[in-house]
Order: structure tokens, then C-alpha cells, then sequence
């Protein structure tokens, strides 16, 4: 997903379908340091320009960046799903897909996926340490981000435009997946999620 201000295009990754629970309204999660943003559009492939299809804007009140639990998510507000059959989905590479049944807490040394739209879906990285709270740059300015679980890997997992995208459990049983959170950073081969129950918690989602 992308927007423009001035002549600066900002390139992120949308994050999972989530659902209010108080207003039942439809809402996708992406990084909150992303930007508050009214006018989010789908990118082309690989930080491609805007193809113009309109994806919907940060909700009222939907920006946890740097609230005080230091989240670092948003909620951006979309059309309700009716009886689109894609939406709760996660697409992976070469157009395939799963089903989200749920939330998983991934314990340290097991397998899971990340998946930006700019390094693509990168299965198989093992989970340290969670609960975290970690500093990164934000364009210059330090910040803290909290509740997070950290992956690693020898190759890349996440870069610059990854930031909002999922990482989940994939069940290989059923080809279904189980969400574990969002993609804030980090450097290439370690890279840091905030996690899925704090954020549906913090934003009152489902």
C-alpha cells in the first residue's frame, strides 16, 4: 500500500483483516509509523506508483503510534466485506493464500513466517525472545516500539516497505494460518513484530 505527500511516496504493507468490536465497521492493520494517512492506495509490485484503486483511510482515532502502551500499529478503515470470500485472507508468494483461523504465541527457537510485500512471504524463521521493547529510527528520531517478538534467519525477512505486513503459523494441516503480528524492523535477517493479541487488545478488534 502507498501514498503520496508532496513529492515523497511511502511505500508499507497491509497487515491482516480485522473486525471492531464495538461498531462491527471492517479495518485493515498496517504500521503505525506508516503515517496517518487518508488516502491509502494499492501499490504496484514492488514499490510500483499507486495504480489509483483506493484501499481506505487511517480510521478516526486509529493510529497507536507512540500512544502510551508504545504501540506502533494502525487500523485503516475499508469497505465492509459482505460476501467477498477474500477478506480474512493472507496471500503468500505465487498467489496462494490461507485462511486465518485464529491467533498463535510463538515460543522461542520455533519456526514462523514473514511475509512484506517488498521481500515476499520468507518461511522457516525461528522466534527469540517476546514481550520486547526495542529501539529504531524513525527518520531520524529514535523510538521505542513494545510488545514485540523478534525473528531471525540467514537470509532476508523484512526491509524498508515490509513495515505492517503479517507473520503468522502456517498449518500444515489444514492450509490455514494463525496470525502472530506485524512487521515494524529491524535489519535484514533480524527482524521484530509487534504482536497480534496486544494490538487487537489495544484497538478493541477481533
Amino acid at each position: 500500500i502507498t501514498y503520496t505527500s508532496g513529492d515523497t511516496e511511502t511505500w508499507c504493507t497491509g497487515g491482516f483483516a480485522v473486525q471492531g468490536n464495538a461498531s462491527g465497521n471492517d479495518f485493515m492493520l498496517t504500521a503505525g509509523h506508516c503515517g496517518t494517512v487518508s488516502d491509502w492506495e494499492l501499490s504496484g509490485s514492488n514499490g510500483g506508483s499507486g495504480d489509483g484503486t483506493y484501499m481506505g483511510g487511517t480510521s478516526g482515532s486509529g493510529n497507536y503510534f507512540q500512544d502510551s502502551a508504545h504501540d506502533d500499529f494502525q487500523t485503516i478503515w475499508t469497505l465492509p466485506h459482505g460476501d467477498d470470500s477474500s477478506w480474512g485472507y493472507v496471500w503468500a508468494n505465487s498467489g496462494s493464500s490461507y485462511d486465518i483461523y485464529g491467533t498463535a504465541n510463538v515460543p522461542k527457537g520455533d519456526p514462523f513466517t514473514f511475509d512484506g510485500s517488498f521481500t515476499g512471504q520468507v518461511r522457516g524463521a525461528t522466534a527469540g525472545d517476546s514481550g520486547l521493547c526495542e529501539y529504531f529510527n524513525d527518520n531520524g528520531q529514535e523510538i521505542e516500539d513494545c510488545h514485540l517478538i523478534e525473528g531471525k534467519d540467514s537470509s532476508t525477512i523484512c526491509q524498508p516497505g515490509d513495515s505492517g505486513g503479517p507473520t503468522y503459523v502456517v498449518d500444515g494441516d489444514t492450509g490455514g494460518a494463525y496470525a502472530v503480528g506485524t512487521i515494524l524492523g529491524g535489519t535484514s535477517t533480524d527482524c521484530y513484530a509487534e504482536t497480534i493479541g496486544q494490538e487487537l487488545s489495544a484497538s478493541n478488534t477481533s
